[in-house]
């Protein structure tokens, strides 16, 4: 059995060859890696946002809702809200009806990102404050995820974020991030 082996030249040209092959993949793979762990971030900033944000509207009656959404919007760090993030603050309550109703609703006034609520999106008119101009004749939600006794009320923080990658240059999509807390 005859063993052919590659002068020390060739096996340093053919060693280049392998590398130019290897790297553009391992680059690939470290992006993408990079890139996932931006989005788990953002996902969990936008979660603990809207924690932090259902627990201060259940147990403030000195901070407005506007006052709580500023202060989560200032704690967001990376997420930059005032350009592409809305926060949404919406008050339920139960009543002698299987399906509770729309008590209040508040949108942050710096937001950055026009999209409606997924709890209740079908507010007509905001005034100056960033409240919803509620009808008189109060909204029922049908799905509410839990029963509510008679005047028990829920609060639920929605915090609904654009996250655009950061390799936007080359993908033209961005990922919607939604967190929802009840409390």
């Amino acid at each position: 059995m005859k063993h052919v082996f590659c002068s020390p030249k060739k096996a340093r040209g053919l060693a280049a060859v392998e590398m130019l092959f290897v790297i553009p993949i391992l680059l690939l793979l470290g992006l993408g890696v990079i890139e996932l762990s931006h989005v788990i971030l953002a996902k969990n900033v936008s979660t603990s946002l809207a924690r932090e944000g259902a627990n201060l509207a259940s147990r403030s009656f000195s901070n407005s809702d506007q006052e709580i959404m500023d202060a989560l919007a200032l704690s967001a760090d990376p997420l930059d809200m005032s350009q592409n993030g809305v926060i949404y603050i919406s008050v339920v309550v139960g009543d002698d009806d299987p399906d509770p109703y729309i008590s209040e609703q508040h949108r942050w006034l710096g937001h950055g990102y026009r999209s409606s609520s997924r709890m209740w999106g079908n507010c007509r008119s905001w005034d100056r404050n960033g409240a919803c101009v509620i009808p008189p004749k109060k909204p029922r939600l049908a799905n509410f995820p839990m029963a509510l006794e008679p005047g028990e009320t829920v609060h639920i923080v929605e915090v609904i974020y654009d996250y655009s990658y950061l390799t936007s240059y080359v993908f033209d999509n961005n990922q919607l991030i939604y967190s929802r807390v009840l409390m």
